[in-house]
């Protein structure tokens, strides 16, 4: 039970999820010389100036696969010729690098394993939920938000990310306070993801164009599409899929493996 005015702890993901720490107690190293101290390593204000450049703050978080245009399983390589990290953080299976609104956890051969977000990211998953989302709309547009057995806060049925929510008002609370807010957000990879994942064909059937991640509504409307919550809709939430604006219609992930898979599709 959490005591009032305690900020709810965000512990490391496991098993399938990354087993890492939010706020870990590692050596920060030099970023020019890998020496060990204490503070921020960037001084190159050209660097800093390119941080824009690099990390869409506005770009939409996708589950299991991307945020600030940042994919997992990308190479950091990349992104260090353009940008300097505020600080890098040792653990485990590679490094943290911090860069403000987006930290980046990433493998030994360098490849980035989660996003994390924070003040400042105004993207949004399905163009509805995102740093500063109330727990509230998070239900009313995702789901069922619950703590799993590492007390992150998911949506079940939508691998692929947890949260991080402001202090909850009252010890009392045995499930998330509907109005607390979020206030971090992680992408990583699931050996189960399904939505949002390359599992999932993304093109439409029709016109072939990309789709846009949504929950379908049994009326083929995207509820981002239509900007109505699914529990003040009259009509049934078929699940988690991908909504295409050119067709106005959309499909669960489900439909679309079926189709491909009738279609002979890898």
């Amino acid at each position: 039970m959490r005591a009032v005015g305690r900020t709810r702890p965000c512990d490391p993901p496991s098993s399938s999820r990354l087993p890492i720490s939010r706020h870990p107690q590692a050596v920060l190293v030099r970023w020019d010389t890998g020496q060990s101290r204490q503070g921020s390593l960037s001084n190159d204000e050209s660097l800093k100036g390119n941080m824009s450049n690099v990390f869409n703050l506005d770009a939409p978080i996708v589950p299991g696969k991307s945020a600030a245009g940042v994919f997992i399983g990308d190479s950091i390589e990349n992104i260090l010729l353009q940008v300097k990290p505020f600080t890098i953080t040792d653990w485990s299976q590679g490094k943290r690098y911090q860069f403000g609104s987006v930290n980046l956890w990433v493998n030994n051969e360098g490849k980035i394993k989660q996003i994390g977000l924070y003040s400042g990211y105004t993207g949004k998953i399905a163009k509805l939920i995102g740093i500063g989302s109330k727990i509230t709309d998070v239900i009313a547009s995702l789901g069922v938000v619950v703590e799993d057995e590492e007390d992150n806060l998911i949506v079940q049925g939508l691998p692929g990310w947890c949260f991080e929510s402001s202090e909850w008002r009252s010890p009392q609370y045995t499930m998330p306070d509907p109005s607390a807010s979020i206030i971090e957000i992680f992408i990583f990879e699931d050996d189960k993801q399904r939505v949002g994942n390359f599992q999932y064909p993304t093109k439409c059937p029709q016109c072939g164009r990309e789709m846009q991640f949504d929950l379908i509504l049994s009326d083929r409307r995207g509820v981002n599409s239509s900007r109505v919550s699914p529990l003040s809709s009259e009509v049934d939430v078929l699940g988690y899929g991908f909504f295409c604006d050119y067709c106005q219609r959309g499909w669960t992930g489900d439909e679309l493996l079926k189709m491909a898979k009738d279609r002979g599709l890898p």
